[in-house]
């Protein structure tokens, strides 16, 4: 996996010195290569049995899938056949409330991080991710839903979208797994 992380990163600073052109943008290759660094990042603390403190664990998950989710709201616009006006109008949207969102967690992000426990706000942080993700959960299935019935004019490939819907996916299963940790940290510390 390291070759493969260490092969985009070079796409990338390749593309951006204009040694090769192609038709991937910049932002989408560093975008692949954060999610395989993500994964071996995920990997290594399994491995090696690392928990993080549910604080920095929730607002971690909450900058990078946040991000994450951010660009595929820009990169399905590109992606649309500019006469999809609605489409591109809803997916700017979420575009535009994820790095509202995304902003508001790196705050909390420079304010909390390896600090004093704030569940309150950690809370909040991670109640508003979920119900944004829940919401470009459901845009990305119909998306999907009408990419595979040929009913949006578009460059999307179905395996694309079938891919961004399972990160959706995972992005709430994170939610909801670091959210239970939170409840269980909250009830023992009230049993104190």
């Amino acid at each position: 996996m390291d070759s493969e992380i260490y092969f985009k990163r070079n796409l990338l600073i390749l593309i951006i010195n204009c040694k090769i052109s192609g038709f991937n943008f910049p932002l989408l290759v560093d975008h692949i290569a954060r999610e395989a660094e993500y994964f071996m990042r995920t990997l290594t603390k399994f491995n090696q049995g690392i928990l993080e403190p549910i604080q920095d664990a929730i607002i971690s998950e909450n900058v990078f899938w946040l991000r994450i989710t951010m660009e595929h709201s820009r990169f399905i616009v590109s992606l649309l056949d500019a006469s999809e006006r609605n489409l591109i109008s809803t997916a700017r949207k979420f575009g535009d409330d994820f790095e509202i969102l995304l902003n508001q967690a790196r705050d909390v992000e420079s304010m909390l991080y390896q600090k004093q426990p704030t569940s309150p706000i950690i809370g909040r942080m991670n109640k508003e991710s979920e119900s944004a993700a829940q919401e470009i959960r459901a845009f990305k299935k119909t998306g999907l839903d009408l990419i595979k019935s040929c009913q949006i004019r578009n460059v999307i490939n179905p395996l694309l979208a079938d891919h961004v819907l399972r990160e959706a996916d995972h992005f709430l299963y994170m939610i909801h797994v670091l959210e239970e940790r939170l409840n269980a940290k909250q009830k023992a510390e009230q049993h104190m």
